[in-house]
């Protein structure tokens, strides 16, 4: 018998690569926090994004909602958005804007992508103030779990 010839595998640069989902979620909260917005709400999330096997594992969701004590409004979302471009985030498409009937903003949409995520952002109006929601797709794992279907975001 021949001996197994050894293979020498050359290490991966740093920044290549799909980001791992702890550095998606890092990445979300940090740039939330930084700015200034509210703490993830997770309670209001249905589902576990943390269980491998689950249906949403391929899924990193923040959602953010207005309060007295930290407003959700929109130059914390486009401060939001500035963080997320300083970690690599690049933005995607056409920002969506959406007017009330009044004539005044009242829903953005922005998507970014990174190393096999995409991440959609929106902003909306919501009683006295604003949400912020945010659902990261890792793409590859999406298709992985779907049977090679096409990767939707709603």
């Amino acid at each position: 018998m021949a001996p197994v010839p050894v293979v020498t595998v050359v290490p991966r640069p740093p920044g290549t690569g799909p980001l791992p989902k702890d550095v998606v979620r890092a990445d979300i909260d940090g740039s939330a926090a930084n700015a200034g917005l509210p703490a993830n709400a997770r309670g209001s999330l249905t589902g576990d994004e943390d269980d491998p096997a689950g249906p949403l594992s391929c899924l990193v969701r923040f959602k953010s909602f207005h309060e007295e004590s930290a407003p959700v409004d929109i130059p914390r979302y486009e401060r939001m958005l500035s963080e997320l471009g300083e970690r690599g985030w690049k933005q995607r498409g056409e920002r969506q804007e959406r007017k009330a009937l009044d004539g005044s903003d009242s829903q953005f949409t922005v998507v970014l992508e990174q190393r096999g995520w995409k991440l959609k952002t929106e902003y909306g109006t919501f009683g006295d103030g604003g949400t912020v929601d945010l659902m990261a797709i890792d793409e590859a794992c999406a298709e992985r779990t779907r049977g090679g279907g096409e990767v939707r975001q709603g």
